[in-house]
């Protein structure tokens, strides 16, 4: 009878899946096979691979009072944009201070600081992170006019320089046309209200950025009784509001209406411009945000910013004739509240 002294290599994969299967250490296992009548043994060393280090750290962001998912909402790791996960490999991984930030738009600025355990060879972390972000009912900031014995900072002044939206099919029209012939021409002036300071050393800005945190304003600890640490979160809600501020003012500008007024157009005209000057007044007003912070009312802002309102548009309209040196006169007409066409000449 034939003696088998040795595994067959069908035996020794299935216990080597099985070890791969629930070990990463490094095992013995003595394989002895005795013949009938011997006491000799033999033993096998059997050596399982060790992987490299692997650390995982996934982060979601969630609405903390509908416990949904935020899925516009920018993360930030250490200053650096993080997407969804990021991960670590290598002989071995030292513990690490990750500093998150978290924000989305209509939501608080939050912040969190997760330390992650040293990681040997052969071993796998997943580290996930949760940042609950609460939504913020902040509104669009209000302007609030200064005291009426404030002083008017005086008049300003401003010019613009346009076509006619339908200038091609007027001079389709003057071209062929051998008499002068009328039309309707329609053109946008200015009106309301527009921060002047953006375009003056950007004081605004300046100021907006020296908004501090000021107790009895907000206390956080009431809106995150979890976190014992509120440096941070004051510091980046005060963020969400300079930012909604600026926000602001870079988008603060003139509105816009539109004037119709009915003009005389010179046959053989080859170019008409519009030339709108806009009058304003200067004064002083404060920018307002009222957030609503666990149902207290608090109030952030810039206190007397400059600002300019329309007061008038003089509008002339100028055609340019084929032949003509200089452009000839149209259309003038003078109105109030950015209303440019009140009577013509």
């Amino acid at each position: 009878m034939k003696r088998i002294k040795y595994f067959s290599a069908v035996m020794a994969m299935a216990v080597c899946s099985a070890l791969a299967l629930t070990s990463c250490e490094k095992e013995n296992f003595d394989v002895n096979s005795q013949s009938q009548g011997s006491s000799s043994s033999s033993t096998q060393e059997i050596v399982i691979p060790q992987n490299d280090a692997k650390l995982v750290v996934a982060v979601s962001v969630i609405d903390i009072s509908t416990f949904k998912d935020i899925n516009d909402a920018t993360v930030k790791m250490d200053g650096e944009n993080f997407s969804g996960q990021k991960t670590w490999t290598g002989s071995s991984i030292e513990s690490k201070t990750l500093n998150f930030t978290a924000d989305a738009s209509g939501y608080y600025t939050s912040e969190k600081k997760v330390v992650t355990p040293a990681v040997n060879k052969g071993e796998f972390v997943y580290i996930p992170v949760t940042i609950y972000l609460r939504a913020q009912d902040t509104q669009e900031p209000y302007i609030e006019p200064g005291s009426a014995e404030e002083p008017l900072e005086g008049q300003g002044q401003e010019g613009s320089e346009t076509k006619p939206d339908n200038l091609a099919d007027i001079l389709n029209q003057a071209e062929t046309a051998s008499e002068p012939f009328t039309v309707q021409l329609t053109t946008k002036v200015p009106t309301g209200l527009n921060l002047l300071e953006k375009e003056e050393g950007e004081n605004f800005e300046a100021a907006v950025n020296c908004i501090t945190w000021e107790e009895p304003f907000v206390d956080y600890t009431k809106m995150f009784p979890d976190e014992p640490e509120t440096k941070g979160l004051i510091e980046t809600t005060l963020k969400n509001v300079r930012d909604k501020l600026l926000a602001w003012a870079k988008n603060s500008e003139w509105s816009y209406k539109e004037v119709t007024v009915e003009v005389t157009v010179p046959a053989k005209t080859i170019d008409i411009d519009v030339n709108i000057t806009t009058v304003y007044r200067k004064f002083h007003a404060d920018v307002v945000i009222k957030t609503d912070v666990e149902g207290e009312e608090k109030e952030f802002g810039v206190r007397k910013a400059l600002f300019g309102e329309v007061s008038s548009n003089d509008v002339a309209i100028t055609a340019k004739v084929e032949g003509e040196e200089e452009p000839e006169p149209i259309y003038h007409g003078h109105g109030t509240d950015g209303s440019g066409g009140a009577g013509g000449e």
